[in-house]
């Protein structure tokens, strides 16, 4: 394992860590159990806003050279509830 990528592990447990131990209003994000680089979030939408009763999903994918290259993106839907 290069140094990049144990960089990149490194960097996604620490940050993993920091969601649990202080969350983001409406967000939860965390990795799959099997892959620490790909990750499942879902954005609920906030009270007395036009998005209130939304749901977006999706999932984030890190590269090995994560944090020095981006996360690919990829949502799956939003929906109203």
């Amino acid at each position: 394992m290069s140094m990049k990528s144990n960089s990149a592990f490194q960097r996604l447990q620490a940050e993993y860590r920091r969601l649990a131990k202080d969350p983001i209003p409406y967000l939860t994000a965390q990795p799959l159990s099997s892959n620490l680089l790909e990750w499942r979030y879902v954005v609920r939408g906030p009270s007395e806003t036009p998005y209130e009763g939304g749901i977006y999903q999706g999932k984030i994918v890190f590269p090995f050279e994560y944090p020095y290259k981006p996360p690919s993106l990829f949502s799956f839907f939003w929906r109203k509830s």
